[in-house]
């Protein structure tokens, strides 16, 4: 259910051939990951885990166009890679992740649970040398998102949405 190469191939060939490029106007990559994953494991199981990184892979694909590569980058963490998509259209979609994963009642045997991601989004930047810059932030974007409570999307410039429970809003700004 995952693509075989590892979303870092994936992304430094996009880099290698695409980044270069003229052609290409924007790219955003979206990294998330699902709050509390290890708490699944431990109390319904592996395989219980396994079916839910499944369910969510379906649910995600769902919501992302042909262009966009969505691949497991390791344990319950995922990227999105998204060509000619800027930081406010990542910042749609990562909103539309967050809110259904939110919503959705992930099967685990005959039980129901839910769960709900953090995400962070980069985008392309005149400062970046390489892949490992455009990880490298949205992955600390990443990290601010969880610290600012989960259920949240931290990048530059953008409000961390905090849970759905939560009127109040958090600016998340670069470091």
């Amino acid at each position: 259910f995952f693509k075989q190469k590892t979303a870092y191939e994936i992304l430094t060939c996009d880099w290698s051939s695409d980044v270069c490029s003229s052609d290409l106007n924007v790219l955003s990559l979206l990294i998330f990951d699902i709050d509390h994953f290890k708490q699944v494991n431990d109390v319904y199981g592996h395989p219980a885990g396994d079916m839910v990184l499944q369910e969510l892979t379906k649910l995600v694909r769902k919501m992302l166009r042909t262009s966009d590569v969505f691949a497991r980058y390791g344990g319950e963490e995922f990227v999105v890679l998204m060509r000619d998509l800027d930081q406010a259209g990542a910042l749609i979609l990562a909103q539309r992740i967050r809110k259904h994963v939110k919503r959705h009642s992930f099967m685990v045997g005959e039980r129901s649970i839910s769960l709900t991601v953090s995400l962070g989004i980069a985008t392309l930047s005149d400062g970046m040398q390489s892949a490992d810059d455009l990880v490298k932030e949205a992955d600390s974007y990443l990290y601010k998102a969880k610290r600012a409570g989960r259920n949240c999307i931290g990048g530059y410039g953008i409000r961390a949405i905090e849970a759905a429970s939560h009127s109040a809003t958090t600016v998340v700004k670069k470091a």
